[in-house]
């Protein structure tokens, strides 16, 4: 699945091979890795709930593309048996959920069966800004161990949004936030500048939005 050129200037595609499905693929193994040496007082674990990006309409995103432009998802059955046998197997209760964007019915669900199931961990991922992010879905998350979101803000002005394809307007985003007022989430808006036609105005909106927002917005990142 990859395409390369030759010193001569020969371009060359590989066999094109589908992606082994998620569910077929055993619990990941750290064994043998120096997780007492990383910088952080205790190990975090990555684990992949899906691969690729189950939106695929930024305009500005081909990250996609590198499977295949093929999204999928592993069962919440499967990703909760992962959980418990790594929390068993390295005595840690840290996750990270290393997703392009975490599909929020997915998150729905695992956290359901995490609290069903008494299995107490602290997570945190990737999510996309969406009008379906509502109060009772934060308050799931919280109680399951959602301590982090990542999520792609890009910008705060509406035509450059929509130029962008994102799928929320300005608004959305404020809707959003306030769903998060006095949870022990930490939210994290990574943003960018300079998208084709954006102007001074524009970018001007985005960053004193970031401003005004500041009670709500734990971090930032360009």
């Amino acid at each position: 699945n990859y395409i390369f050129r030759t010193r001569n200037g020969e371009v060359i595609e590989t066999e094109r091979i589908e992606p082994i499905p998620m569910d077929d693929l055993e619990t990941p193994d750290f064994g043998g890795m120096p997780l007492d040496q990383y910088l952080s007082p205790r190990p975090i674990l990555p684990l992949i709930a899906s691969k690729a990006c189950y939106y695929r309409k930024c305009t500005f995103c081909t990250h996609s593309d590198s499977y295949a432009g093929r999204f999928q998802q592993r069962s919440t059955e499967l990703i909760f048996d992962d959980i418990v046998k790594l929390k068993s197997r390295y005595r840690t209760d840290l996750v990270y959920f290393n997703d392009d964007s975490t599909p929020i019915p997915l998150l729905r669900k695992l956290s359901q069966k995490l609290i069903e199931e008494n299995v107490q961990i602290k997570w945190h991922t990737e999510i996309r800004l969406e009008k379906k992010i509502s109060r009772d879905f934060v308050e799931l998350v919280e109680k399951a161990g959602c301590r982090l979101l990542f999520f792609g803000f890009e910008s705060a002005n509406n035509r450059v949004l929509s130029l962008m394809a994102k799928g929320v307007t300005r608004e959305d985003i404020i809707n959003c936030l306030a769903c998060f007022t006095g949870k022990r989430i930490w939210i994290h808006f990574m943003y960018f500048l300079g998208f084709p036609t954006e102007t001074e105005v524009d970018a001007k909106e985005t960053l004193d939005f970031l401003t005004e927002h500041g009670a709500g917005i734990t971090s930032i990142g360009g």
